[in-house]
């Protein structure tokens, strides 16, 4: 509850939360789920994980796994409260804290494929919009920053932003598309993936402070 109004105020400080959940009336529900073997049992995924002799952890699937994201326990969740929109807040941390080595990168690309292939049902079957908060890397050729988790993270999801410290030298970064604004911006959002426009071509310039994010 704590966290929850801490949230609230910074991000909306004129709503007053309300904890007596009604059908009626627009709801927020809160699930702590940091461990990635309870995550995927979320989403309706039955496995093991497995640790080999030479230390590769490994995703197996076992018998009562539901492909059907709607008979999942998230799944039942949306469906019976009528939720429109899904937020993972991080999807990166519970596959940091499991897959440890570059040895662990085939299973933690399938962990994320089976949660993010029952999300994307989730999406078409109910309606659902699902935004996730990840950490970045850096790619070791380009330099550029890149979403943790490879490229199942950055394809599976239409839209791809990336948030980073502004430096000074956002005053001259003709990507910037309120250049106004760059002096004073501590913060810069780019874009990273869009169906219309090439990576990193648009940014927009931001000014974090006690009550959020400001143009």
């Amino acid at each position: 509850k704590a966290q929850l109004d801490q949230a609230s105020w910074s991000f909306l400080p004129e709503v007053e939360l309300d904890y007596e959940v009604s059908g009626d009336k627009p709801t927020i529900f809160v699930l702590e789920v940091p461990n990635l073997h309870d995550l995927l049992l979320l989403h309706g995924i039955r496995c093991d994980l497995i640790i080999s002799e030479s230390g590769r952890v490994e995703v197996r699937l076992l018998p009562g796994t539901s492909f059907n994201a709607v008979e999942s326990s998230l799944g039942k969740i949306v469906k019976e409260n009528r939720i429109s929109l899904i937020s993972y807040d991080s999807l990166s941390m519970p596959l940091k804290s499991t897959f440890v080595g570059t040895q662990d990168f085939p299973g933690r690309s399938a962990a994320i494929a089976l949660i993010l292939g029952q999300a994307q049902k989730l999406c078409s079957t109910q309606n659902v919009c699902v935004v996730s908060l990840n950490h970045v890397t850096v790619h070791p050729i380009t330099g550029q920053n890149k979403p943790y988790g490879g490229q199942i993270v950055g394809y599976d999801f239409k839209f791809s932003l990336l948030l980073e410290r502004a430096h000074y030298s956002i005053v001259d970064d003709r990507t910037v598309v309120n250049p106004s604004s760059a002096k004073d911006a501590n913060r810069v959002l780019r874009i990273h993936r869009h169906p219309s426009y090439p990576e990193y071509s648009q940014s927009i310039a931001l000014k974090l402070g006690e009550e959020g994010f400001v143009q």
